[in-house]
């Protein structure tokens, strides 16, 4: 793990409960139910990078078993709270999953990963997923990585999706859309999202 991305987990380690309030009523249940289409019950999700645990509360709402890890002490906490499951402490290179989710849930956090880091990780997710398993990830729409306000981000545009999804990292795009960011004082902030399936 770099530099830039221990910093950005110090950040949401000294910034959880502000962090929390400022995405508490983020309404994600349109791209939740976007990525639930690919999935039949029962399905098992990893909430890669859960944060609060918001979605994983979705998910477990919706009747799914989900399985909410992080990289920051604080958002477990704060997400096995949340979403009434308990969170595990877990950074992205240190996955060690085989075929045991059947989707992996990567809302705004793959994004914190520097990009020649992400094929490794990718690959890693990949192999967390059962066969013909589906992922969801989305990233800030951008060209440009690097500190903004105490984190790490790495934005992508459509240019990037073969880099993101191709043989070698085992996965084949089902579909990509952009979004506009559902909180109203960032409604001028577009996302690019992401729903793959692994080959």
């Amino acid at each position: 793990m770099s530099e830039c991305e221990e910093k950005t987990i110090s950040y949401y380690n000294s910034n959880a409960i502000n962090f929390q309030k400022s995405i508490s009523t983020a309404d994600m249940s349109e791209n939740c139910n976007r990525f639930l289409s690919y999935l039949s019950k029962p399905a098992y999700i990893l909430d890669l990078g859960c944060g609060t645990g918001r979605d994983s509360r979705y998910f477990k709402n919706c009747g799914y078993s989900v399985l909410p890890i992080d990289a920051s002490k604080e958002m477990c906490k704060i997400a096995s709270e949340v979403s009434g499951v308990t969170a595990k402490l877990l950074k992205f290179e240190d996955l060690d999953y085989i075929e045991e989710f059947d989707g992996v849930w990567a809302c705004a956090s793959l994004l914190h990963a520097e990009r020649e880091n992400l094929s490794g990780i990718l690959c890693k997710v990949n192999k967390a997923l059962k066969p013909n398993g589906i992922l969801y990830m989305s990233f800030k729409y951008g060209k440009t990585s690097g500190e903004r306000n105490g984190r790490f981000f790495t934005d992508m545009t459509e240019e990037d999706i073969p880099f993101l999804c191709n043989k070698n990292n085992g996965f084949e795009v089902r579909e990509y859309y952009i979004s506009t960011d559902v909180r109203p004082e960032r409604s001028n902030e577009c996302w690019l999202n992401i729903i793959a399936q692994k080959c």
